[in-house]
């Protein structure tokens, strides 16, 4: 007999765990269908980079090697190996703690006392007999919705590379408690990807010594940020010894005299190959082709790794009941987690067409954070109705040790769009502009509030300040940038006659 149910998760991701607590204690009948292994990547990567920053971006255990003197980094090689080591081992202790209580945490037997009924196994959707999702054991769960929540799975697309070999996240960082550590953290490394966990572990790889390289055939890291905040994130990490190569692609990996190499396309090098001593691919996708969904009228395949804000939520109608579809995002999994409940079960008759990305904020000691659209979104969502407000704050006013970097996307009309920092206070900037944002508060009225915080309080201030010196009737300024659109137009016209 078909089952029902308040709301059905599929996948034992971090964000469907999350999804599942929150909804349970809400009341609703909750069922968790693992669908695959317990994600503990996230976990994993947390800790790390955790431990690793919690001496404020201090190297743990001496400089990196690259900026030791060649005679000098001889005579202390041995101490220094001894060195990273021990502190390998004791980082990894402190990461398979933290698995082993994420674990236990997240157990079928701790979920069952909140609440949730896990159901270990697979499953597809079905319309036959009954429509619901089909189990292994041929149970059909019913319910009034479904949140599809896979974990994301490793995507090795790259010739040669599963030959030659390579590493990745979960490989690494639980494999520093091993003695053995030290043969995993290789003085080079070579990170492909682009994401936010991409970055933090290039920086976190970089401060316990090694060399690193980060390349992406993207045209900046960080696709889900806004691109002057991530163009000036690169910037600050170059700065710090990490070499990334946008616009680049891996051709071809080979190993040659215990050293990998890799092809370079186009090659922002020369010659156009690399070489390094390990790989670690951070590349996954969610893996959407074992659900049945062509049983639904979704025809595969479905992208569900592209750009952050790029990527509109998923909302599957033709089955009946509603089947949401959560990508991958770089929110914290408890605020993408509580969004999705909230729009689900508690207020699902509000449907707006304008979700705005969840707040993010990239786990480096480069303060870096942003929500809402970004630049290139709100123009092509709003059009002339965008208004940009770019701003820079001096340390020393803020009582800072470095610059504050922030852009704020509003409305003519003042509502916010979007926001995104880089520099010390970002979070905290974003974070309360981001309720302003969820309540579509306007910025003028934000300025007039007396009871904001003095740095935060003194940043909005100016930023409406500088929001209403750029209200000045708009009507000559779209005159001019019609003017200007028609020279151009006219100039293109007598090159091609000519």
């Amino acid at each position: 007999m078909p089952i029902e149910y308040d709301l059905v998760i599929i996948g034992a991701s971090e964000v469907g765990i999350e999804a599942a607590k929150i909804a349970a204690r809400y009341g609703a009948r909750v069922a968790l269908v693992q669908q695959g292994e317990l994600e503990i990547g996230p976990i994993v990567q947390r800790v790390f980079l955790e431990r690793i920053f919690s001496a404020s971006g201090q190297f743990p255990w001496g400089e990196p090697w690259r900026d030791r003197p060649s005679d000098r980094w001889r005579d202390q090689q041995s101490n220094q190996q001894t060195a990273r080591s021990r502190q390998g081992q004791r980082l990894g202790q402190f990461i398979q703690t933290a698995i082993a209580d994420y674990q236990r945490l997240s157990s079928p037997e701790a979920l069952g006392m909140l609440g949730i009924e896990v159901i270990a196994g697979r499953g597809q959707f079905c319309r036959v007999p009954k429509s619901g999702f089909l189990l292994e054991d041929q149970r059909v769960l019913r319910s009034r919705a479904f949140l599809l929540a896979l974990p994301q799975e490793l995507v090795v697309t790259i010739p040669g590379l599963a030959e030659a070999g390579y590493l990745t996240i979960e490989t690494v960082l639980t494999a520093l408690h091993q003695p053995t550590s030290t043969q995993i953290l290789q003085p080079t490394m070579t990170l492909i990807g682009e994401d936010e966990q991409t970055v933090a572990l290039a920086w976190g790889f970089q401060q316990l010594g090694n060399q690193v390289t980060l390349i992406t055939g993207s045209s900046q890291i960080l696709p889900q940020a806004d691109p002057d905040a991530a163009f000036r994130f690169q910037a600050k990490l170059e700065a710090q010894g990490i070499r990334i190569l946008t616009h680049t692609d891996v051709t071809q990996v080979s190993r040659r005299n215990d050293r990998l190499w890799l092809q370079l396309n186009p090659s922002q090098i020369q010659p156009n190959a690399l070489a390094t001593d390990a790989i670690v691919l951070t590349s996954r996708r969610i893996n959407l082709t074992s659900l049945g969904l062509e049983k639904l009228g979704v025809h595969l395949p479905l992208a569900l790794d592209g750009p952050f804000d790029q990527l509109p939520n998923m909302t599957l109608q033709a089955f009946g009941c509603p089947v949401y579809a959560c990508p991958p995002t770089p929110a914290h999994p408890y605020s993408v987690a509580h969004a999705w409940i909230q729009r689900i079960l508690l207020t699902p008759w509000r449907r707006s067409p304008e979700v705005y990305p969840a707040l993010y904020a990239v786990q480096t000691p480069i303060p870096m954070a942003g929500a809402g659209l970004t630049e290139p979104l709100a123009k092509n969502q709003q059009g002339r109705d965008c208004v940009i407000l770019p701003a820079v704050f001096p340390a020393t006013a803020l009582g800072h040790d470095s610059p504050l970097w922030c852009k704020v996307i509003t409305r003519r009309n003042g509502e916010l769009l979007g926001i995104h920092a880089v520099g010390d206070g970002a979070i905290a900037v974003v974070e309360l502009l981001n309720q302003a944002l969820n309540q579509r508060l306007n910025l003028k009225a934000l300025g007039n509030l007396t009871s904001l915080p003095t740095r935060q309080g003194a940043i909005v201030q100016q930023l409406a300040e500088q929001w209403q010196h750029q209200q000045r009737p708009h009507w000559r300024q779209e005159l001019w940038l019609d003017w200007f659109a028609w020279r151009r137009m006219r100039a293109m016209k007598q090159s091609r006659s000519s």
